[in-house]
């Protein structure tokens, strides 16, 4: 464990716009109006979270961290000058005889201090901590579908990915189901439990502020301690939803479970040790850590909807319309609005789109679409190609092969 001393100092950092992108990213997708469509979705049922009790760990001592340290005075102890006086030479900034450094303000400091030294006998006043949980999750193979029932009906299947769990219920709902809930279209309400979760596997960054003696000046710190493998906690948890809503079975398809797992944890009577060797030091962290293992189910099932939206128009794979897509990237801040309907070229605001209500000229090579027809029309029409080969007669948007 090696002691990393970060600045408080922040830099410009890139730009917005080369790190940050929209809410919705269409990568300049083009949309149609806004008309009907039937489109399958997951429509979600139930949306619950539950919170399992505590379960105390004790650090161990050899527990392998990547820690950071940054000390910072409770003030400065210079004398400081925007006009660089104090028997400095040279104008403002720290261009001065006197080997001053900036200040916040932007000043010149002579007669500073060096700043805080960490020492083995810094004593640390820790007034300020919390756990920023990067993961809680289930070791492999340690939840079954007998671990995981509705009403006490055991799921049919349990598959797992990364932390994501999937459980089905194609059996299950014609079991638990309510007749009367089922009759009206309405899903039934059921108690969702999950038992035997455990052990857990905790990647964190533990936080620690407040004040350190050291070196004879008193400090502000933050110490963070980030775990570099996994902390294994040997306990299990039972986890419950009493009112988990679960639809019924349409056309075959039965709803799902699905769930993940986090958690809450808080770190109890922390202290720090450092040991120094020249300039590098050790931090070392001993307490406990209370763990509140929590579960995000969620209960969706495919259903049809009529949706009033619009379409991305996107172009056919191999074709040249996809070619000569503008993949320039440009670099705006704040973004346009991520996606927008009507967006799409159309025969009212584009020369260049036919307009499929009436017939186009084919022959003509110098047209983007020079389109002929109407009552006044005199040229004939084209001949319709090969019967009923798939051509939109009356329009310039047919499939044959002409």
């Amino acid at each position: 464990m090696t002691m990393a001393k970060v600045s408080c100092v922040r830099s410009g950092g890139p730009k917005l716009c080369s790190v940050c992108g929209p809410n919705v990213n269409t990568e300049d997708v083009l949309f149609s109006a806004r008309e009907a469509n039937l489109v399958y979705m997951d429509k979600v049922y139930s949306y619950n979270k539950a919170t399992a009790c505590p379960i105390l760990h004790a650090i161990a001592p050899d527990t392998d961290w990547t820690t950071e340290l940054v000390l910072e005075s409770v003030k400065d102890d210079c004398d400081c000058d925007c006009g660089c006086g104090n028997g400095c030479s040279g104008n403002s900034g720290c261009g001065c005889g006197c080997g001053g450094r900036s200040s916040r303000r932007g000043c010149c400091c002579c007669n500073c201090d060096s700043g805080c030294t960490l020492t083995s006998e810094a004593v640390f006043n820790i007034t300020r901590s919390y756990v920023l949980v990067q993961s809680l999750a289930l070791e492999d193979d340690t939840l079954t579908e007998d671990n995981v029932t509705v009403d006490g009906v055991a799921v049919d299947t349990l598959t797992k990915v990364g932390n994501k769990y999937t459980a089905t219920t194609d059996n299950l709902v014609n079991e638990t189901g309510r007749e009367r809930c089922r009759e009206l279209g309405l899903p039934s309400k059921h108690f969702f439990l999950i038992t035997g979760a455990g052990p857990w596997q905790l990647t964190a960054v533990i936080v620690l502020e407040g004040t350190v003696n050291t070196a004879g000046r008193t400090c502000c710190f933050q110490a963070k301690f980030r775990t570099t493998t996994p902390i294994t906690v040997d306990d299990t948890s039972t986890l419950a939803i009493p009112k988990l809503a679960l639809p019924c079975s349409v056309n075959g398809v039965s709803p799902t479970i699905n769930f993940s797992f986090g958690g809450i944890v808080y770190v109890l009577n922390p202290t720090i040790t450092a040991t120094c060797t020249d300039d590098n030091c050790t931090l070392a962290l001993s307490g406990s850590l209370a763990v509140q293992p929590q579960v995000n189910a969620e209960v969706v099932r495919r259903t049809l909807f009529c949706v009033d939206a619009c379409e991305g128009m996107l172009p056919c794979d191999g074709t040249e319309a996809a070619y000569e897509l503008d993949t320039d990237d440009d670099c705006t801040w704040p973004p346009a609005p991520a996606c927008r309907c009507g967006t799409a070229p159309t025969p009212s605001n584009d020369p260049d789109i036919c307009d499929t209500s009436i017939v186009c000229d084919f022959d003509n090579d110098n047209r983007p679409c020079n389109c002929v027809g109407g009552e006044q029309d005199e040229r004939s029409r084209p001949p319709r190609p090969g019967g009923n080969g798939g051509v939109q007669w009356n329009g310039c948007n047919g499939c044959s092969g002409w």
